[in-house]
């Protein structure tokens, strides 16, 4: 009798073993489970992003008269803004796009303060399928930066998209940059800079010696180039601003 016990027992913890297993060998290839995945991938991000913009506003409250304010995605948020202009302060957040960059700048009061603002953004939009919505953006953005702030555009960077695994982006890139382009060329406070094209091979494509190997992020080798390339600008927009191009804020 024992033993026909224990027999079941082991019949049905083999069983519960045996379901549990298929079970998981299912969800693996679930689109539920990968559906439930994107939905906490996505609501970690947008906790992220929003934690970052409250402590944006935090320093924005703080901040000294002649900074230079950097906004943008992970890209800026991973530079040593200070090599490039030693008041800056980097308001970059990883996985923002031009609303969140909006959203920032509507936020932040200081922004007479600042003896420039440098933007960079746009990547994520493109990546996301809205490239449509990043000229808008920027000239947006003109509009709640005080007229008498010089800003500085750094043209979206190339990828590598072979090892970012997608095509068709780098074509977006060119058109909307193209678009920045003639947005700098009919703003005399806006200088565009494009240190992307020192850091391409083949054409369009970023240089893999110049990414961490996701054919997107820039290693510390690109970003010395662009961090040159930044501070370069940054000194000619306010020379064109001392010069009377733009009007000076209040020192």
């Amino acid at each position: 009798m024992e033993a026909e016990l224990l027999s079941k027992k082991w019949t049905i913890i083999i069983a519960v073993i045996c379901l549990l297993a298929f079970t998981a060998a299912a969800m693996a290839y679930s689109p539920l489970k990968r559906l439930w995945y994107s939905y906490l991938n996505e609501y970690a991000t947008e906790h992220y992003v929003q934690q970052m913009m409250a402590f944006n506003i935090r320093k924005d409250r703080n901040i000294p008269n002649h900074s230079v304010l950097f906004y943008g995605d992970s890209l800026v948020q991973g530079l040593s803004v200070t090599a490039a202009s030693p008041m800056a302060i980097n308001y970059g957040i990883g996985h923002a796009g031009s609303a969140e960059i909006l959203s920032q700048l509507e936020s932040h009061h200081n922004l007479d303060k600042a003896a420039a603002v440098i933007m960079a953004f746009g990547i994520n939009d493109i990546a996301r399928g809205n490239p449509e919505v990043v000229s808008s953006a920027y000239n947006k953005s003109l509009e709640l930066i005080p007229p008498a702030v010089p800003v500085v555009i750094s043209l979206i960077m190339p990828v590598d998209e072979e090892n970012l695994g997608r095509t068709g982006i780098s074509d977006t890139v060119t058109s909307v940059n193209q678009s920045l382009n003639v947005l700098c060329s009919e703003n005399k406070r806006v200088l565009c800079v494009n240190a992307g094209q020192l850091l391409m091979e083949s054409g369009d494509q970023l240089s893999d010696q110049y990414h961490v190997g996701d054919g997107l992020h820039l290693n510390a080798r690109a970003n010395a180039v662009w961090l040159e390339q930044l501070g370069i600008a940054i000194d000619q927009a306010m020379q064109q601003a001392d010069a009377g191009n733009v009007q000076t804020p209040p020192r």
